[in-house]
């Protein structure tokens, strides 16, 4: 019994000694940038980064990367089998969709457009316009251009699995 109070005491010195003589490092605190960093050396007229995905947003009053924020229209005019189809994924053929805080405006980004469209809600709530396009968010999402249906909201893809996940045994 005394010999396990011992080892007991022991323990504890060398671990409360342990404590007692490490140096205490002083580290400096690391506080988190208070601005957006953009990366990238192309800048366009409003300083956003092109090459890093970025794009200048009137409505935002940002560069934001409309792939992030933004909701996905993809073209109705692509069909199956279509080459444009593989670039539905890489954002070359897709249109994107911002909503201010009170969802009250809309900004529509085109591909291969600089300059983007912004819309107003009508009264009709889910109905966003100007002059000649119209966003329809209320059942399924339709960009129209002077009345023809350009874009819609990006279906998820049902892919089709074939074979087993099951590893063969030989």
């Amino acid at each position: 019994m005394k010999s396990l109070f011992y080892l007991f005491l022991s323990v504890f010195l060398f671990s409360s000694c342990d404590f007692i003589f490490k140096k205490e490092e002083k580290t400096e605190p690391v506080f988190p940038a208070k601005e957006n960093v953009v990366l990238g050396a192309d800048l366009d007229s409003n300083g956003c980064a092109i090459s890093a995905g970025y794009r200048w947003s009137a409505l935002r009053d940002d560069c934001i990367r409309v792939f992030e924020e933004g909701f996905r229209l993809n073209p109705t005019d692509i069909e199956e089998g279509d080459p444009a189809e593989n670039e539905l994924e890489d954002n070359e053929v897709s249109g994107f969709v911002v909503f201010d805080q009170d969802r009250t405006k809309a900004e529509i980004f085109l591909p291969n457009q600089d300059n983007t469209v912004l819309l107003v809600e009508k009264a009709t709530t889910g109905v966003y316009s100007n002059q000649n396009w119209e966003l329809d968010i209320r059942k399924d999402w339709e960009l129209k251009y002077q009345g023809v249906l350009k874009y819609t909201a990006a279906k998820a893809i049902d892919l089709k699995v074939t074979g087993s996940d099951q590893i063969d045994d030989e």
